[in-house]
């Protein structure tokens, strides 16, 4: 449950749980915990009387699942799909329709016809809702949601009213779910996708470049307009900004360059 914004900043609520084309796990808890996320998200809360910390992490999501291919920009004209929030948003701006429908109804509308294309989390939980059995295509990267934090949400009297010792165990229980359940959802992303491509017949496919190009330039323009809307907006979208500026390079360096050279790509 998200506390109602009250036009505080409604959709940047998103911020802390995943933008697109924004922080990977690893880097949006560095945000959180050494680049001053938190205190934007305390401040952002502190209203409704709320504290709220990470507490879980589905990690990084796929693209979406197609019933047909996606070769160019032509092919989201009138597409479609069920993707929430700004993703869904920027998949508006070139031409497709974003429909939103509950889990439990996916499967069948992607079968029926009622979607093109459906997103939901990652391999382990899409193999899970049989996606699979109805669309074999299955896109990459999951530009909407690249994190996937959790968030669990304190009464900040009560929390505060706790006596030190415990409000501390309570704060670092959820620290520790946050890496456990991300540490749970890698592993066992890994194990599906495996299943999925040796089993199920799915073919990985990647967006093609027109596509993603495209997101990235709308996805830049529909941040940009609702960090517009008022201060607390703009201070998380450039605190967030700043954040990827800081992290990506490093990102860069340590984690694609070895994973290259591991694999022996580069």
């Amino acid at each position: 449950m998200r506390p109602r914004s009250s036009g505080r900043a409604r959709y940047l609520l998103r911020s802390f749980t995943a933008i697109p084309f924004g922080l990977l796990p690893h880097e949006h808890i560095a945000w959180i915990e050494q680049g001053g996320g938190q205190s934007l998200w305390d401040e952002l809360y502190a209203p409704f009387g709320l504290k709220p910390v990470m507490a879980g992490n589905t990690g990084v999501q796929m693209g979406g699942w197609f019933r047909k291919e996606v070769n160019s920009l032509a092919d989201l004209k009138g597409l479609k799909i069920r993707m929430p929030g700004l993703g869904g948003e920027v998949m508006r701006r070139l031409g497709a329709t974003p429909v939103g429908l509950p889990p439990g109804e996916l499967f069948q509308a992607l079968q029926s016809g009622v979607l093109d294309a459906t997103e939901f989390l990652g391999p382990w939980s899409d193999r899970a809702m049989g996606f699979h059995k109805v669309a074999k295509s299955y896109y990459t990267p999951g530009f909407h949601e690249p994190n996937g934090t959790g968030e669990a949400i304190f009464n900040r009297v009560a929390l505060d009213g706790l006596p030190e010792e415990l409000r501390i165990i309570v704060l670092e229980a959820c620290r520790a779910e946050n890496a456990r359940s991300l540490a749970e959802s890698n592993w066992e992303n890994a194990g599906s996708l495996k299943l999925l491509r040796e089993e199920d017949g799915v073919t990985i496919k990647n967006y093609p470049d027109d596509v993603l190009n495209a997101l990235r330039e709308n996805a830049a323009i529909v941040l940009g307009e609702l960090a517009e809307k008022n201060s607390i907006s703009m201070r998380i979208y450039e605190s967030n900004t700043a954040a990827r500026e800081r992290l990506a390079p490093w990102s860069e360096i340590a984690m694609r360059r070895f994973m290259e050279a591991r694999d022996g790509r580069g």
